[in-house]
């Protein structure tokens, strides 16, 4: 789980440590799977932190981004160092925990 900002950004450093990524951003067009991961940990971030707001905002492009590639991943079930190497269907029962690699 996300809980503060420090989590978040180790979060999201595993998860470009595990993708193998060396960039600081993605690129503008591309990288969808790592957006994707970006979308779903900010989204949890700010779930768990109260801002209503950015929660909505983060779930909205979450749930777009995840249509688009065809993933179904609720938040709080993978821990750090996602590594999702692939689009297409994925869909993950929000009480499974703790997977590495998909």
């Amino acid at each position: 789980m996300i809980f503060t900002k420090h989590d978040l950004h180790h979060y999201l450093t595993q998860d470009k440590i595990a993708l193998a990524i060396t960039r600081k951003r993605p690129k503008w067009f591309g990288d969808d799977i790592w957006k994707y991961q970006r979308y779903l940990r900010k989204y949890e971030y700010y779930s768990n932190s109260g801002a209503l707001l950015r929660k909505w905002f983060y779930r909205y492009l979450h749930k777009k981004k995840g249509m688009q590639l065809g993933f179904d991943i609720p938040i709080g079930v993978f821990g750090p160092g996602l590594r999702i190497n692939h689009s297409g269907l994925l869909i993950v029962n929000k009480h499974a925990k703790n997977w590495g690699i998909l």
